[in-house]
């Protein structure tokens, strides 16, 4: 990414081979140009290729013969940022060429007006901002960057929040399908024990639907809880046992007074351990616990914190806050 956006910036004028990709799940839209003056020519190099790197690495080489291209000349690469993630961005660096992940509203059209849509379209659309972007013409804005390979540790505190959230979900639906029979009772591991002595609140016996599908909610909770306790016994070792540097940030954080392993691994990982903040100002508004106040004539009021940001990580730093020494 730091490549493409240095040439941007200084308005490369060198020869290069531009591709711009739309990607389905079967097959792929490819369009190609040389950077030259003459659309016409990006316009007839544009075809359909079957999705894969094998049929991109074939379809990138015929554009460099029917451009009459050196082998060395740099390749530049766009696609929109979307199902497909990044992987493609990664390949494409690792052999060479210089690949560009957009976000798919940065493509301006006349909302007003009617336009027409098609795969063949949308690749030679982003073939025009790539070449405008990258000789300097117009900023190609907003860029999304690949992730860092950080990314991949943040994933076990958010599979844990996103397992937790979907246990309370079942747990909550076996305890209103309980009351609904006016049966007051929780989920508890040995509830199953239980189902043949229940009865309804007009005296009956669970009725043979409602207790298979207790059961299955039951087997998806003891599954789930076994889950949970495995991903918190790593995320435990992790702060226990640092085996990386943002592990070890957070064995670090977890030696502060009110910040216990949890709050400690999730500051880390989420906060510190990927970006940098140059004072306090900036990392309360990336959080959303920065002042939005109103100002106009007379009026003058707070509104209280922006909120903006991610609410579980605001929520810890206001905890951490809140058991804080004096």
């Amino acid at each position: 990414m730091t490549q493409t956006t240095t040439a941007a910036q200084s308005g490369f004028t060198g020869t290069a081979l531009y591709i711009a990709l739309d990607m389905g799940r079967d097959s792929w839209q490819f369009a190609a140009s040389d950077g030259g003056k003459s659309k016409r020519e990006a316009t007839v190099d544009r075809t359909e290729l079957a999705a894969g790197k094998a049929a991109l690495l074939d379809e990138i080489c015929k554009a460099r013969t029917r451009f009459k291209l050196a082998e060395d000349v740099p390749v530049y690469a766009v696609y929109e940022a979307g199902r497909d993630g990044f992987w493609l961005a990664r390949w494409l660096h690792e052999n060479g060429i210089r690949c560009v992940v957009i976000d798919p509203a940065s493509i301006l059209v006349d909302r007003k007006a009617k336009h027409k849509k098609n795969d063949a379209i949308d690749a030679r659309a982003l073939l025009d901002l790539l070449v405008h972007h990258v000789t300097g013409v117009r900023a190609l804005e907003p860029v999304v960057p690949p992730p860092s390979e950080a990314e991949d540790a943040r994933e076990l505190g958010r599979l844990l929040h996103s397992l937790g959230r979907t246990r309370t979900m079942i747990a909550m639906r076996v305890q209103s399908l309980l009351w609904s029979r006016g049966i007051d009772a929780r989920y508890t591991t040995d509830l199953p024990e239980h189902f043949d002595a229940m009865r309804t609140g007009d005296g009956r016996p669970l009725p043979p639907v409602l207790r298979m599908e207790l059961e299955i909610l039951c087997g998806q909770l003891v599954h789930m809880d076994r889950d949970l306790c495995r991903l918190e016994e790593e995320r435990a070792r992790q702060v226990r046992k640092p085996a990386t540097k943002v592990e070890q940030l957070s064995s670090d954080l977890n030696s502060l007074f009110g910040i216990g392993p949890i709050g400690a691994w999730t500051l880390a990982h989420e906060l510190f351990g990927w970006r940098t903040f140059q004072n306090g100002k900036k990392l309360g508004a990336f959080v959303g616990l920065a002042p939005t106040p109103f100002a106009s004539g007379t009026m003058d009021r707070d509104q209280g914190i922006s909120k903006a940001g991610p609410g579980p990580l605001r929520a810890l730093l206001v905890q951490c806050c809140s058991t804080a020494p004096p």
